[in-house]
């Protein structure tokens, strides 16, 4: 769309000329509300009754209301799009109490208040069918024990944001904002279906967008196909609220979204650790592990993770109590792409030893340093990436292939992967070979260059915030996990270097931590580099 032509849908959007054009009958009562399914977080319900907003790991101390002073100060516009589409509604119903009840209907009506007609930024489609599902799934929280007159404007106004999110859907570009519409839809259409005659409408338009969703994110062996673990998370989410809704209004999701709900469960099982969180690949935090549990205890609990996830492309090594997944895909369309190619991240138990740093919505700039190379477990050549990947994730010309075989042997598992993301940049292949031992107590891997020369490298190991690194006289590194468990890591053909880090595992938040560099050049030929991580060894 041009400049011009968006000032002008801006100028239809604010005139009345369009408000007319929501009009249309007014609920009475709420026929039927889907239930909120997800935990909320009291502590953050505190949080809110005493004015203050955290999203994204940014924090405004903005009283109540906090809608003029997050205009003036807010850290951009994801977090103001959270700060509007009220999902934290419950986290004030897990806090409870007459405090947080009072807090919930002062919010919305002083919203009610300011944001009553049209605004660039409250009335995003997607911002807005989230804020429908969450009044109308936490209404009797917020509307309750109320006046009748704020039951009655939140309800007349459910309708017209809903007729707006309809009306807008064309503006919806990418799929998880298609995917919050159709759940805000679903929503509504269970409230108001015998009240409205366009809820037909909205359920059909829904159930549309689910089913075409389905059928083109995920593939057969489960996995979201941005290859992003915290989409994966979302869109199965996003498909049990849909499900919930179309329920309550005696519908059911379409074939295509019942039948891929079992395999993504197993493939969420597939990119966990040990300690119940997500693997950090792909514009991926960790996510809350009660919320994983969540989602997971509302499909199929028998749902297992595969052994082998070829669309996917990443590989699952464990042993004993270490587990080892692998980046052996390339990129994808979609806004989630890092150059993470042939990265890796290892925990062992509950504990996370070599991580990835994350990734850091609503920080633009952070994010954008996140999807290098270099904010991987990986090896980057020149300081250049593995893939052309732009700031907002969208994909360049040069997009790395990658190759890979498995061997598996009396419990020990061997992972062999090439990928070619240097090869018309620089005239270089790289591979990794990675090897974890049947007792999962060693875990052994090689990096090999192939091609021109003269061009340095670096290897990378990012370390968990609460790992302890050592250096000894004999060119190791002791490392130390919190649960007082040692590991020795070796190398041969660089030495190692403990240097800064930064680790984004939490959405927004970020902590110092550290890292193992192997730093070397490539003179041509062939260049090997051995390493290792050993329990116990000393």
């Amino acid at each position: 769309m041009s400049a011009a032509d968006r000032f002008v849908t801006a100028a239809y959007l604010k005139s009345p000329l369009y408000r007319l054009a929501l009009r249309g009958k007014t609920p009475t009562a709420l026929r039927s509300a889907p239930s909120d399914a997800w935990p909320g977080s009291a502590d953050r319900g505190r949080e809110i009754v005493a004015g203050r907003f955290e999203f994204f790991g940014k924090a405004l101390e903005a009283g109540l209301p906090p809608w003029q002073f997050a205009e003036e100060h807010a850290p951009g516009d994801p977090w103001r799009d959270e700060l509007h589409a009220f999902n934290w509604l419950r986290d004030l119903a897990t806090l409870g109490g007459d405090a947080s009840r009072k807090t919930a209907r002062h919010l919305v009506s002083s919203w009610l208040d300011r944001y009553s007609h049209y605004d660039a930024v409250a009335w995003r489609p997607a911002t807005t069918a989230r804020r429908v599902a969450n009044w109308i799934t936490l209404f009797d929280f917020v509307c309750g024990a109320a006046d009748e007159a704020l039951g009655q404007r939140v309800l007349a106004h459910l309708a017209l944001q809903t007729r707006h999110v309809m009306a807008r859907l064309a503006d919806l570009e990418n799929w998880p904002d298609r995917m919050q519409a159709a759940r805000g839809l679903c929503a509504a259409a269970a409230a108001f279906g015998d009240e409205l005659t366009d809820a037909a409408d909205w359920l059909d338009e829904a159930v549309a967008i689910i089913d075409e969703a389905a059928q083109r994110l995920v593939g057969e062996d489960g996995g979201h196909v941005s290859r992003s673990p915290s989409a994966q998370i979302r869109f199965l989410r996003d498909l049990i609220d849909a499900r919930a809704g179309l329920t309550a209004c005696g519908a059911a999701l379409p074939e295509s979204a019942r039948a891929a709900m079992t395999p993504l469960a197993g493939m969420v099982r597939f990119l966990r650790h040990g300690d119940g969180h997500l693997t950090l690949f792909q514009d991926s935090n960790l996510e809350e592990a009660a919320l994983i549990e969540a989602v997971l205890a509302q499909t199929d609990r028998r749902a297992k993770a595969p052994a082998v996830a070829p669309e996917m492309a990443y590989e699952r090594l464990q042993a004993g109590r270490s587990t080892v997944i692998f980046d052996v895909g390339p990129p994808r369309p979609g806004g989630h792409a890092h150059a993470s190619a042939l990265a890796f991240e290892f925990s062992v138990g509950r504990e996370r030893l070599v991580v990835n740093c994350g990734a850091a919505s609503g920080l633009a700039d952070w994010n954008a340093a996140l999807r290098r190379t270099p904010a991987h477990s990986a090896l980057c050549v020149d300081g250049r990436d593995t893939s052309e990947i732009d700031a907002d994730g969208a994909l360049g010309t040069r997009l790395a292939s990658v190759e890979w075989t498995r061997t598996e042997a009396e419990g020990s598992s061997l992972v062999e992967a090439r990928h070619d993301g240097y090869v018309d940049l620089l005239g270089l292949s790289h591979s990794r070979s990675l090897y974890l031992g049947a007792d999962g107590d060693d875990l052994r891997g090689e990096d090999r260059l192939v091609g021109a020369g003269g061009y340095p490298f670096e290897i990378r190991f990012h370390l968990h915030p609460r790992v302890v690194a050592q250096p000894t006289q004999g060119g190791a590194v002791l490392l130390r996990l919190p649960g007082g468990g040692g590991w020795r890591f070796e190398t041969k053909g660089a030495p190692p270097e403990i240097a800064e880090s930064v680790y984004f595992g939490d959405r927004g938040h970020m902590q110092k931590t550290r890292q193992i560099v192997l730093s070397r050049s490539h003179e041509g030929g062939e260049t090997i580099v051995n390493w290792a991580f050993r329990r116990g060894a000393r």
